[in-house]
């Protein structure tokens, strides 16, 4: 598999760390070697848009509408209907949207910290919503909303993690580039406030909730805020 599908490394470590391996591993699909290959085969085609965007400043119409015709195909092993296909894409679009911006003469940093990383983390969303198609159940065993809170969170953590890379690419960090207009300790407090509140509401809304993955649930979002913390994210004295 790893010879025929670009990004392979990338996206099964993207798999490992916003726990998509283990939710698919969890899922009556989980023995389906062509499911998982077909999830895998969609997050290459979005990872092919992501690196034209990232290698390419000016943007061919024609080369970009490719890009997205590969993607809606990529749906196909979902009996999906074509209007509900594009309402699943619809966050991918904003999301290229937003690493359009800059091309504008926008700035990264206007955008609110939330909407910013909800968009950034829409192939996750997507991909966890393909795996809960494969088996619906699995929403009542963790459910898809409370996801959100750890997505962002890890999504930060990339964007920390891949400073030096991204400097080389057109790849749009907010955290770069709020360090680009503001002093880096206000930065910082930015974003560990950020966390913090990813934190708490996470722990807020799954305490208004009932189902079998809570503890474990709570442990990830913590272990995800912890990280940051580790990486100078410390929080905000009160």
């Amino acid at each position: 598999m790893e010879a025929q599908i670009p990004h392979y490394t990338k996206i099964r470590e993207l798999f490992r760390h916003r726990k998509l391996d283990w939710l698919f591993q969890q899922s009556e699909a989980a023995p389906d070697q062509d499911a998982f290959r077909q999830l895998i085969r969609v997050q290459s085609r979005i990872y092919d848009l992501d690196q034209y965007l990232e290698t390419h400043w000016v943007l061919s119409p024609h080369r970009l509408k490719a890009f997205w015709q590969e993607i809606e195909d990529s749906l196909d092993y979902w009996p999906i209907p074509a209007r509900e296909k594009a309402d699943l894409l619809l966050d991918i679009r904003q999301y290229q949207a937003q690493e359009l911006l800059v091309r504008t003469g926008g700035q990264a940093s206007t955008i609110p910290l939330e909407e910013f990383y909800r968009y950034k983390t829409c192939d996750v969303r997507l991909i966890r919503r393909l795996i809960i198609r494969l088996d619906p159940p699995l929403e009542t065993r963790l459910p898809a909303s409370l996801w959100c809170h750890y997505d962002m969170l890890t999504e930060v953590d990339d964007d920390l993690s891949d400073q030096a890379e991204d400097k080389g690419t057109h790849n749009v960090n907010r955290y770069l580039a709020a360090l680009e207009c503001g002093e880096p300790h206000q930065v910082r407090a930015e974003y560990s406030r950020f966390a913090d509140q990813l934190l708490a509401a996470g722990v807020a809304d799954s305490s208004r909730m009932d189902f079998p993955w809570k503890d474990r649930y709570l442990k990830w979002i913590r272990e995800a805020r912890e990280v940051l913390r580790q990486k100078g994210l410390d929080g905000i004295p009160s």
